[in-house]
């Protein structure tokens, strides 16, 4: 599995331990890429990090800009939600917000 995300590496890994998730072994942040979005460079360097084509990747975006991205990328789809966007090929459901540890700072 592997993440791309916007944010500065630091930043990432803070929100993933925070969340009690584990940190991908590939991950592509805003210091491995020249373009953001609206490029799909990130998401393209984390298909090649993985050795998989990208039409054989799942992405999860909440933005419509996302979608445009993973689209132009060639990647699938998960649905996801938020600010009331709703878009994507497959549905994941999360675990419901009481079932998630506290996040300590």
């Amino acid at each position: 599995m592997g993440s791309r995300d916007c944010s500065p590496r630091m930043v990432m890994e803070a929100r993933l331990c925070g969340a009690g998730l584990p940190i991908p072994a590939v991950t592509i942040c805003v210091e491995d890429v020249i373009e953001g979005k609206p490029s799909p460079g990130g998401f393209l360097a984390a298909a090649r990090r993985l050795a998989v084509d990208p039409r054989h990747c799942l992405g999860f975006e909440d933005s419509t800009a996302g979608f445009q991205v993973l689209t132009e990328a060639g990647i699938n789809q998960g649905h996801s939600r938020h600010n009331g966007t709703r878009q994507g090929r497959y549905r994941v459901r999360s675990r419901p917000d009481r079932a998630r540890p506290p996040i300590r700072t």
